[in-house]
């Protein structure tokens, strides 16, 4: 899907973007730096994070009992590629599960962090280096001792559940 988005904030009010799914941004914008966003380890299994109980379909091996399935968070942000190749406007645009605005921002503060570092590099299909309008999912799954299998499919499941499907 393209369309065109009129934006506050940073740009004028009377500009607008082109909006476009993420496999899409590719055609228009090449990544320069787009490194994953890394849990803080500390972070990474707290039982304090909100978390939404994942049935991936994938066979619990007995040893971990009949739990029904994994725990996980996501998220889906919206940023802009700037002429400049800089990311900016970042929002998060759906969280799962929900929870209040403070606790999500606090929940995905260094995948917001990770997304301000990317850089990006027009491609020839965009020669007057347009800005975009796009959104990321990041999926993290709340589990320790999992396989590599397990862990694929639950975050496959949660970056479905975060998915903007009807974007912008």
């Amino acid at each position: 899907m393209v369309a065109a988005l009129e934006m506050g904030g940073a740009h004028a009010a009377d500009d607008t973007l082109l909006a476009v799914q993420p496999e899409q941004v590719e055609r228009l914008w090449t990544p320069e730096r787009r490194d994953r966003p890394k849990v803080p380890w500390h972070f990474s299994y707290s039982p304090e994070i909100p978390c939404t109980r994942i049935d991936t379909g994938v066979a619990v091996p007995w040893q971990r009992g009949s739990r029904p399935g994994f725990c996980g968070t996501c998220a889906a942000v919206g940023y802009v590629i700037e002429p400049d190749g800089s990311t900016s406007s970042l929002r998060l645009l759906r969280v799962v599960p929900e929870m209040p605005t403070r606790r999500a921002d606090v929940t995905f503060h260094h995948v917001l962090q990770a997304i301000r570092r990317w850089r990006f590099t027009p491609t020839a299909d965009n020669p007057r280096r347009e800005p975009v309008y796009t959104w990321y999912a990041y999926a993290l799954v709340l589990e320790e001792g999992i396989s590599q299998e397990e862990r694929q499919a639950a975050w496959d499941v949660l970056h479905r559940m975060c998915e903007v499907a009807r974007f912008p």
